[in-house]
């Protein structure tokens, strides 16, 4: 705006009604406009500002200032520096005050807390309140040693540099320092009170959201979690399930490493403080808001970083392709070799060996328990160095791989019988194993070959074959006989107190809440392990058979990792049993004849009286390795009717008589008792062929029975038990 006075104009240049008429109104729009004036006549062409009446008051006032002379000016000059100055006095003034009044309130909102009574909701519980109490109490302590260090250490640097820098004494510099730091914080509060006026921070926000990176921009911005189908980047998928975190209050610190999958998107979550178990806890709810289905959120807690943990946002099957299993030829592995049973869900060999291993399997029914120890079976089968034997009380065990089995037991007789012959044949090869210098483990060759024994249903064991069974898995390991033992279910109920607990390897499928704690230990749902959350398959849906978590495979890290383990056809199994079924070995002649100097347990010698009479008999008597196999049936030469060693015939004999509660039966009745008493065993028993069993086990012939039996023959008690 021009400081000369427009108009009215002198009156010796006025304005006359032409040059109005001339001027183009219709480009004035508002007050301070400035208008071209034509030429008219004698008046020369100029240019005109449209001001209001009370500027035109304003400017007048001006001018005859200017005409009052340098005092006046000098005045007016004065006045304007004065207010100027004091404006700027004010706003520094203003902008310190509000940088300061930020500072102390974010410094009151860090020492109590109040970052993390956000997250959790407001700390309405006990346990939520007592973590903010914690916190607070420990920033406290921070501050009570930081605060001062840090201020000594800034006025030492600040004395060191006038000291020795600008070359001041001592005495000088010890009044500057203190000074300068604090204009130094006081300029500090200025500019950070002018950044926070510049871009309106809100309060309780330490900078502006514009300055946020995209995910922390999403928690400010109080951003709502979205489906992860909607997701299509790696980015996108990282603020989604970002944003699912936050709005479920877990303390998430980063999502980072996303990566698209055929099945979903994997992501690593580290958490600002606790740990993972947060994520875990909150899984149900977070397939609610990214729209999965039940089980699509899996856990996966690093070990190699505490606060991470891989998260799986599943919506589709991740063993889809997984290979097939290899053919493996007779003979062609060791049992110390690592062999691919299954596939991990990050597509990684699940590789396994059962050298030295005692474990446990838990699957509930349908959860693919039989499929897993064929698995597992198929694997020590095609070992050269490797006896294997399956034993099973309710079932029929490994099914189609029976022919490549060397050993089978399925009632409880032939359990307990080859249960204590692999006890003691671990206890001679303690001995030996001293003698023939191996150290401190059995070394296993085809000469000196591993057992394996399967032990399928192993909570319907008899007491004596659950005992036998401890201690076999006491004493094992290290002689080279080695037992996996698998239930329907892993509490104490099914298998003892404390049993889980003593056995490395633990592989669980499909089961209840309370197996997985019972297997992996009370807080192991929390940190991931969730074989519970498995489905167990029906009759026309296979489901989550098979697939299993496992904690104690050699060389592998104890993390809650998913595996699927191969499924094997019938037609398979069968094929290969017949492949195997001519490469069965034999145990070492070595060990067979330590394991008869060795004492037997206790619980299975026969008791006497103080007379030394027999008060009761052995519950289980200690077999060859040949007779052992007549027992069970697995000896292609035996062909003589019921393969039930003689010995025992006299004692089953005699413990039917027991049950009956009678001291004397004929003989054809006895042969009924004892096929209604064991069908498997002697089903096929007939009259004669007692006779001749028990003639052999020296029992001697049928005696008369007396006048109640109308004088016919048959066995007494007594002379089945002297």
């Amino acid at each position: 705006m021009s400081t000369d006075l427009p108009t009215p104009r002198p009156a010796d240049q006025p304005i006359t009604e032409d040059q109005l008429d001339a001027i183009d109104w219709s480009r004035v729009r508002n007050v301070g406009d400035v208008v071209h004036v034509p030429a008219s006549g004698d008046l020369p062409a100029g240019r005109i500002e449209v001001i209001d009446p009370a500027e035109y008051a304003r400017l007048e006032k001006r001018v005859q200032a200017r005409e009052a002379g340098p005092a006046m000016v000098a005045l007016s000059v004065t006045g304007r520096a004065v207010g100027l100055t004091c404006r700027g006095i004010g706003t520094l003034l203003d902008w310190t005050a509000t940088g300061a009044g930020a500072v102390a309130a974010l410094g009151w909102r860090y020492v109590r807390a109040h970052d993390l009574a956000d997250r959790l909701g407001g700390a309405a519980d006990e346990g939520s309140y007592k973590k903010v109490v914690a916190l607070r109490k420990k920033r406290w302590r921070f501050l009570a040693w930081a605060a001062p260090a840090g201020a000594l250490a800034v006025n030492a640097a600040g004395w060191a540099a006038l000291v020795w820098g600008a070359g001041m004494t001592a005495a000088d510099s010890m009044w500057i320092t203190p000074g300068a730091l604090t204009g130094g914080l006081l300029a500090a509060c200025a500019v950070y009170g002018r950044y926070r006026r510049q871009h309106r921070v809100r309060a309780g926000q330490v900078i502006a959201p514009q300055h946020l990176t995209a995910i922390e921009a999403a928690a400010e911005d109080d951003g709502e979690p979205f489906p992860i189908a909607e997701a299509h980047t790696p980015e996108q998928a990282a603020d989604c399930l970002h944003r699912a975190l936050v709005a479920e209050h877990i303390p998430v610190a980063d999502v980072t490493m996303a990566r698209r999958e055929d099945w979903g998107w994997a992501l690593t979550v580290r958490v600002s403080e606790g740990t993972p178990a947060a994520i875990t806890a909150a899984a149900g709810a977070l397939e609610t808001r990214l729209d999965l289905p039940t089980g699509g959120v899996k856990v996966q807690p690093m070990q190699a970083r505490r606060a991470c943990a891989v998260v799986r946002l599943v919506s589709g099957d991740p063993f889809a392709s997984a290979p097939d299993l290899p053919h493996r030829a007779p003979g062609s592995l060791s049992i110390t070799d690592k062999a691919r049973v299954g596939t991990s869900i990050a597509g990684d060999p699940l590789e396994i060996t059962l050298a030295g291993v005692i474990g446990l399997v838990v699957a509930a029914s349908g959860g693919g328990k039989t499929g897993l120890l064929q698995a597992l079976a198929e694997v020590t089968t095609a070992c050269r160095d490797t006896i294997t034997i399956d034993l099973d009380p309710h079932g029929d065990g490994l099914e189609d791989l029976a022919p490549a089995v060397r050993l089978t037991g399925r009632s409880q007789e032939q359990i307990e019988a080859v249960l204590l012959w692999l006890l003691m044949y671990s206890k001679g090869r303690a001995r030996l194993r001293k003698q023939l210098g191996m150290g401190r483990k059995w070394k296993v060759s085809p000469d000196r070959p591993a057992i394996v024994v399967f032990i399928d249903e192993f909570p319907k064991l008899s007491d004596l074959g659950k005992r036998l069974a401890f201690d076999l898995a006491l004493v094992g390991r290290k002689e080279g006989v080695w037992a996996l033992f698998a239930s329907q279910g892993g509490t104490s109920r099914y298998l003892g107190e404390a049993f889980a607990q003593m056995l490395a390897l633990k592989i669980v499928g499909p089961c209840k809440v309370g197996d997985t704690r019972a297997v992996f230990g009370d807080g192991s749902t929390q940190e991931g392990w969730a074989p519970h959350t498995l489905s167990p398959a029906t009759d026309t849906d296979p489901r989550d058979a098979g697939h299993i978590y496992a904690q104690g495979i050699p060389g592998v890290p104890d993390e809650p990792v998913e595996y699927k383990v191969h499924e094997i056809p019938s037609k398979t199994l069968a094929k290969l049993a017949a492949e195997r079924a001519d490469s069965q070995l034999d145990p070492d002649e070595d060990s067979l004849a330590a394991m008869h100097k060795v004492d037997l347990p206790d619980y299975v010698q026969p008791t006497f009286d103080a007379e030394g009479e027999l008060k009761k008999e052995a519950p289980v008597k200690l077999l060859t390795w040949d007779a052992l196999l007549r027992l069970c049936r697995q000896d292609d030469g035996d062909d003589e009717g019921p393969a039930r060693a003689t010995g025992h015939v006299r004692t089953d004999a005699a413990a039917v008589m027991r049950e009956q509660g009678t001291d004397r039966m004929l003989t054809a009745d006895l042969a009924e008792a004892l096929q209604s008493w064991s069908d498997q065993i002697y089903g096929d028993l007939t009259e004669d062929v007692l006779r001749d069993r028990l003639r052999e086990a020296g029992a001697g012939a049928p005696v008369p029975l007396g006048r109640e039996y109308g004088n016919r023959r048959g066995y007494k008690l007594g002379a089945l038990t002297e």
